[in-house]
């Protein structure tokens, strides 16, 4: 079995509203979309979104590398293509993971799951307006809703009263996750910290998630050994490869996200969740900024994986205003992710032709 066709696409897509992190508010994604084609007659799909203060990596330059890579991808096999572009694209993990999760679809290394039915955070970011974010909150609870992403990042004294406001009014059954998006000082940290960790409710806090950004190790080490057995510290921008999950464990980090489209494929995001458990890190999983392609890639994964801690991070597609593909197939139903499909490979070639510009396409790809 050979690559016989490649394409490159890229969408547009507009969010449902605004979505607030510490350092862009989002409203829209471009998805990097890679087709592969083996044999002439299996495809599969993967996909990139570049999201500006989150990695190096540009819409510009994803599209820049797979340019330079897809034309020599036609007729190789299996085992010759991840050496290739980890050669080719050695510092480009989001364009190298979007091949590589297309190409394990497209061999049918992953199995699909016929059926799903995994637990979602719901998203929420700080606001002034106490009433209103109260509101929200309790409306996504009452929804089915049971873990809760709070935003934080922006404003350390607002960011405060919206946390202990979660913690106040969340029934006990409701889990919260805080994310400071690189958005806080080694300060401003410890002032958010000490005001939740004197409340009685704090235990309920599942993680603190990237409070500075992406090079501040050292300002992470005195959090960790400010607050060690408090409230769970937790690394995302920071991780990539496994040097960064043995740093991670170095600098004290009880918890690491980890997301698909900076990994190498499905097969070697499971290999890091087993290397990083065995290090004795728990493992978040999921990517808010995606398209149903990236998350349901994820889900697949999330499904495969048994060491992911909690509820699915992969909301991305639950923020889009349109859809990628002509039969969406993922749903948000009571505070679950939920789909049921007939068939696997019939489903990764749905793509919706005309909410996408193809850029390049390289082989035979018939009507794929």
């Amino acid at each position: 079995m050979k690559i016989s066709g490649c394409r490159l696409c890229w969408a547009r897509i507009p969010l449902i509203k605004p979505y607030i992190l510490s350092f862009a508010t989002i409203t829209h994604i471009d998805s990097i979309i890679v087709q592969v084609v083996v044999d002439e007659i299996s495809v599969g799909v993967g996909e990139a979104v570049a999201l500006p203060g989150y990695s190096h990596e540009t819409k510009e330059s994803i599209v820049h590398d797979l340019q330079a890579v897809l034309e020599d991808l036609i007729g190789l096999c299996r085992n010759e293509i991840e050496p290739y572009l980890i050669e080719r694209l050695p510092y480009s993990p989001f364009a190298v993971s979007a091949v590589l999760t297309a190409k394990e679809f497209a061999f049918r290394e992953i199995a699909i799951p016929r059926d799903l039915n995994i637990p979602l955070i719901a998203t929420i970011s700080s606001e002034k307006n106490l009433d209103n974010f109260s509101r929200k909150a309790v409306k996504f609870y009452e929804h089915g809703f049971r873990t809760i992403k709070l935003k934080v990042g922006r404003n350390v004294e607002m960011d405060k009263k919206c946390a202990l406001c979660l913690l106040d009014i969340l029934p006990e059954d409701c889990s919260i996750r805080i994310d400071a998006n690189q958005g806080f000082n080694l300060r401003q940290a410890s002032v958010f910290l000490d005001a939740l960790t004197t409340h009685k409710n704090y235990r309920r806090i599942e993680c603190f998630e990237q409070p500075f950004s992406i090079n501040a190790w050292d300002e992470f080490r005195s959090l960790t050994k400010s607050y060690s057995n408090t409230v769970p510290l937790m690394l995302d921008e920071s991780i990539v490869d496994e040097s960064d999950i043995q740093k991670a464990v170095e600098y004290g980090a009880d918890m690491i996200k980890l997301k698909l489209f900076k990994h190498r494929g499905i097969k070697g995001l499971l290999a890091l969740v087993r290397e990083a458990n065995n290090m004795g890190l728990k493992i978040v999983f999921g990517n808010g900024v995606s398209s149903e392609i990236g998350n349901l890639a994820e889900a697949v994964a999330f499904n495969h994986g048994s060491c992911f801690v909690g509820a699915f991070e992969g909301n991305g597609f639950c923020k889009l205003a349109k859809h990628i593909v002509t039969e969406p197939i993922l749903m948000e139903t009571g505070g679950k992710l939920q789909w049921e499909i007939n068939n696997d490979q019939h489903l990764m070639m749905k793509i919706d032709k005309n909410t996408i510009k193809v850029i390049m396409e390289v082989g035979n790809l018939h009507d794929y």
